[in-house]
């Protein structure tokens, strides 16, 4: 055995020290259990990251799709500006109408509502007015396809057309989320509300009438009627509450368009509500 005398008289095999050399160059690596653990938590990791992506897409597709909303309703009022006049809107006595309820107002804004540069957007314009009152309010509702690849002529009388929904109740959000109990009618348009749909109220009790409500998730349902709760900040007041009254809604694709016994298919296809005064020339 070869051995290393030290100037301080100490005496060292160089076999042992080799093998404390050994045992520190063994002690430097990993044992499996932290390997395992460190795989783990890098598998938690990219799990995480994969979720971040579809969440991502999503927002961004949302808010492309509220900026394209923004400007196609300001391009829609002022279509109707310079398309209509004063006699082209009956009274209403506030309450709110489609403009499809009025034929010839229909027909002079029907050819502009499908966005020329992306027929996947459209507008669906709602008016009121009181006899006595020169100012019209205009709601502009955007919505998108999805089912179908884009709007053409036949959703002029079809997917376009607003779908009248009879409201049982609008519950006050005092105790929580504000709820609406949709009647089951007799149509079937009730299937058009889906989650996102706005409802646009034409009649109801207190400030309801004439206002915008937005649909968030079902609720519960039954042989007459289904419900649903609906986005926060409507701004009504948390005590305000709803009994029977109506509504209109654009809401899911008709499965096909020209056959609407066929019934709905999709999300919906609401986006957004604009809502502005004005003075018809």
């Amino acid at each position: 055995m070869d051995f290393d005398i030290f100037p301080n008289g100490a005496v060292h095999s160089r076999t042992s020290r080799f093998l404390r050399l050994r045992q520190l160059h063994l002690r430097s690596g990993f044992s499996f259990a932290e390997v395992m653990f460190a795989v783990v938590i890098l598998g938690i990791g990219f799990i995480l990251i994969a979720a971040i992506f579809p969440i991502a897409t999503e927002q961004t597709r949302s808010n492309n799709d509220q900026a394209i909303a923004a400007q196609l309703a300001r391009d829609a009022i002022k279509t109707v500006q310079s398309s209509t006049s004063s006699q082209d809107y009956p009274n209403s006595d506030g309450v709110l109408r489609a403009f499809s309820d009025v034929t010839a107002l229909w027909n002079k804004v029907a050819g502009s509502v499908i966005d020329p540069s992306d027929s996947r957007y459209a507008w669906v314009p709602f008016y009121s007015r009181n006899s006595n009152d020169g100012i019209v309010r205009i709601s502009i509702l955007v919505v998108r396809r999805w089912t179908h690849d884009v709007y053409n002529a036949d959703d002029l009388t079809g997917d376009l057309m607003p779908r009248g929904i009879s409201i049982m109740s609008i519950t006050d959000a005092v105790a929580g989320n504000r709820t609406v109990q949709i009647a089951r009618d007799p149509l079937g348009m009730y299937q058009s509300v889906t989650d996102g749909s706005f409802l646009l109220m034409r009649s109801g009790d207190g400030d309801f009438a004439g206002r915008t409500v937005q649909i968030s998730r079902l609720t519960a349902e039954d042989a007459d009627s289904v419900s649903y709760t609906l986005v926060p900040g409507d701004g009504f007041a948390p005590d305000e509450s709803c009994g029977s009254g109506a509504a209109a809604v654009i809401g899911r694709d008709l499965t096909d368009s020209t056959n609407p016994d066929a019934g709905y298919v999709g999300p919906s296809q609401d986006i957004a509500v604009y809502t502005t005064l004005m003075s018809p020339n």
